[in-house]
């Protein structure tokens, strides 16, 4: 079998050699790539250190994201850095987290149509799967290698494209065989999503310091989420969304008015992780600010007011209008997600 380092070189060595067909990384984190890559092909790498520039590399992009910057590049760019520490994670032996990195780039990738990239991320689970013997999934993640590079457009196959089919198609084999051998049938793929404590105060992100655990799940019941977050309290009660339940979270930077979010507020006296229907208000500038309602009528709703505004005159909108109103000033709001789904545990 093929060793967890030798499959760890081998899908870095396929990010480097498929950059014809990839989207350009943002010049501010190609510095960070390049010593991420080349750490991984170490002889004996430092894991936390490749994984320390990855980290950075996410949090510029996150930034990027947040600034209004090119969607299509930033999500590319993300989707090979999720690639790369799959691989990383997989040279650790985290299965876990190699398995929900690799699954993230192919979501990330798949939304963009970089097929190629899209097929490594799945090859990247394949792989993760075999080094636990765990066939059936294992073959789930290779056949969805295979049939998203069959669908790779003429203009984007290249010798490298041509090589990683071959690949798959080597790895299939090997894994039908072995399938076969213990009476096994392919699979679907569960995938790993992180519940998470905490959103990281003042960047709406999530940090692997707060994943309490994973939640596994098949793709059709996951609706595209990147993490869950534990429901406090039933302020969302009257939208189904009750004390307990875990709720599912795509992440990206802005939604649409009247969506349930997930949102960071930060104000001088701290940050605020909160589950709302989002409303912006931006019709003149000194009064732009954002509601954010409960569906429980009983619960408090909050109005999220940004330095500069004029305070008065956006209180008046509210005044004997709603009750249970909780005003936040000089406040910044950062989107994290959209609401997808939830799941309850019984």
């Amino acid at each position: 079998m093929t060793s967890y380092k030798q499959a760890c070189d081998e899908i870095v060595q396929f990010l480097i050699d498929l950059r014809g067909t990839s989207p350009d990384l943002p010049d501010v984190i190609a510095g960070h790539w390049q010593k991420a890559v080349e750490t991984c092909g170490q002889e004996m790498p430092d894991w936390g250190h490749a994984e320390g520039f990855c980290n950075c590399m996410v949090g510029v992009l996150n930034r990027l994201r947040g600034s209004g910057g090119d969607f299509r590049q930033v999500d590319g760019a993300h989707g090979q850095v999720s690639i790369l520490l799959g691989a990383i994670h997989l040279g650790q032996r985290d299965w876990t987290k190699a398995s929900y990195y690799f699954g993230q780039g192919a979501r990330r990738l798949r939304e963009r149509n970089y097929r190629a990239l899209e097929s490594l991320a799945y090859f990247g689970q394949a792989l993760t799967h075999k080094q636990e013997k765990n066939w059936p999934i294992a073959l789930g993640a290779g056949q969805k290698a295979l049939d998203t590079i069959r669908d790779l457009p003429v203009t984007d196959r290249s010798p490298h494209t041509k090589r990683l089919k071959k690949r798959i198609k080597q790895e299939i084999d090997t894994m039908t065989e072995a399938s076969v051998k213990e009476g096994l049938t392919s699979a679907s793929i569960p995938i790993p999503i992180p519940i998470v404590s905490s959103i990281a105060a003042g960047l709406g992100v999530i940090v692997d310091d707060n994943i309490e655990e994973y939640l596994y799940l098949d793709e059709d019941h996951c609706n595209g989420a990147d993490f869950g977050v534990r429901v406090e309290g039933d302020s969302m009660r009257e939208a189904g969304i009750l004390n307990g339940d875990i709720a599912l979270i795509r992440q990206q930077p802005l939604v649409e008015t009247g969506e349930i979010a997930a949102v960071v507020i930060n104000t001088p006296a701290g940050s605020e992780g909160v589950l709302k229907r989002y409303h912006l208000y931006e019709n003149q500038a000194h009064m732009r600010h954002w509601y954010l309602e409960s569906s429980n009528p009983g619960s408090e709703h909050l109005v999220v007011i940004p330095g500069g505004a004029n305070v008065l005159e956006i209180q008046a909108l509210y005044a004997g209008r709603l009750r249970n109103l909780q005003y936040y000033l000089d406040a910044e709001l950062i989107i994290t997600g959209k609401y997808v789904g939830l799941v309850r545990e019984n």
